[in-house]
């Protein structure tokens, strides 16, 4: 009997999100009481100081460090393992999508956010076709956006459920999904 393939509507949660949940429940210590450990990556350093600031509003996130291009983001993503990355979609050296390639191949990933000016469907399409998490636009209204995505992903009521899934950064919440062209016919 030959392997079925079914669209990908409910793929697992990321196993780095779930592990923290699961572990601070286990603790009896609320998530909120952990520090989500995250990296910044922008060409723009005003970018930089208006992600960091977001962050700071927003209880459980520490900033570990900031690049402001692609190569400079790849060493730092293994050098200081951070559990987040907020991913601008233009740098230099390599470009964010790149770079979000190459991350999503290491051994245990971050959660990858690609951030960009234009909310359109290229830019959506980028980020998922080089395995980002959830793509947020800048305008128009980024901290709006960004924290909406990161209680999505790392409150303990979202563990089980994610909000933002690959595969379906493109497609608003209540849409239907549609088919994968690799899936076979019920």
């Amino acid at each position: 009997m030959g392997s079925r393939r079914f669209p990908r509507a409910d793929p697992p949660t990321h196993p780095l999100r779930t592990r923290c949940i699961a572990l601070a429940n286990l603790l009896g210590c609320p998530m909120k009481s952990r520090s989500i450990r995250t990296l910044l990556v922008d060409a723009s350093p005003s970018v930089l100081k208006i992600l960091s600031q977001i962050l700071a509003r927003e209880e459980g996130f520490t900033v570990v460090g900031s690049a402001t291009n692609g190569c400079q983001a790849l060493r730092y993503a293994s050098t200081l393992a951070p559990e987040l990355v907020l991913m601008g979609l233009h740098l230099s050296k390599l470009s964010g999508a790149q770079t979000t390639s190459q991350i999503k191949r290491s051994k245990n990933p971050p959660v990858v956010f690609m951030v960009g000016s234009d909310g359109g469907s290229g830019s959506r399409a980028m980020s998922e076709a080089a395995g980002a998490d959830a793509f947020v636009a800048s305008s128009p209204n980024l901290e709006v956006g960004l924290r909406s995505r990161l209680r999505a992903w790392f409150s303990p009521k979202a563990a089980g459920t994610p909000k933002c899934r690959r595969g379906s950064l493109s497609r608003p919440p209540g849409a239907p999904v549609r088919k994968s062209r690799l899936s076979s016919p019920t």
